[in-house]
């Protein structure tokens, strides 16, 4: 069965150890988010909760729930604008594999 982090294990394949943002926002940190998107996308919501704004918006958008972007009260555009430049470079770095 194909994961999302088979697409991930894809991205970090390319050889680029330190992508876009990565250095400012910590690579286990987005390592440990990372893994998170892949129960929020299965609706394992259990650590998702706890998190703040911003790590909450990340893995919404990451595993592609609009829903939860508008039970936190976000547009997909507001969310967007909400994690500024860094945290989409990141997003869309680690994550553009999967379209």
């Amino acid at each position: 069965m194909w994961a999302l982090s088979d697409a991930l294990g894809n991205a970090y394949a390319k050889g680029d150890s330190t992508r876009k943002g990565e250095s400012k926002l910590g690579t286990e940190r987005l390592k440990y988010l990372d893994e998170l998107v892949e129960e929020v996308a299965i609706d394992d919501l259990g650590r998702y909760d706890p998190l703040s704004t911003g790590e909450r918006l990340y893995i919404a958008l990451a595993a592609n729930r609009a829903d939860l972007l508008k039970r936190d009260g976000f547009t997909i555009i507001q969310a967007v604008d909400r994690l500024g430049e860094d945290w989409m470079a990141c997003l869309l770095d680690r994550w553009k594999v999967l379209t």
